[in-house]
């Protein structure tokens, strides 16, 4: 199963969307990129398949996502 990572910043919002996903039923793990241009920031690793859901509930909670990246 493909993965997709997105960041999202600091660890706060990387829980909150986390536990935002998971009262939708959308399992997601936190992770910390740390060779990324602007210091250690943190995002969230998900199935590719609910990559269009994640967005969705992220975007209806204000939460703004950095890059999205497509490796696992």
């Amino acid at each position: 199963m493909e993965n997709r990572r997105i960041l999202v910043g600091s660890i706060s919002y990387a829980i909150k969307a986390k536990r935002l996903l998971a009262k939708k039923g959308i399992l997601a793990g936190i992770v910390k990129e740390t060779d990324h241009t602007e210091g250690c920031s943190y995002g969230l690793s998900f199935a590719e398949k609910d990559a269009y859901r994640v967005y969705t509930v992220l975007a209806d909670a204000g939460i703004r996502i950095k890059t999205r990246e497509d490796r696992p």
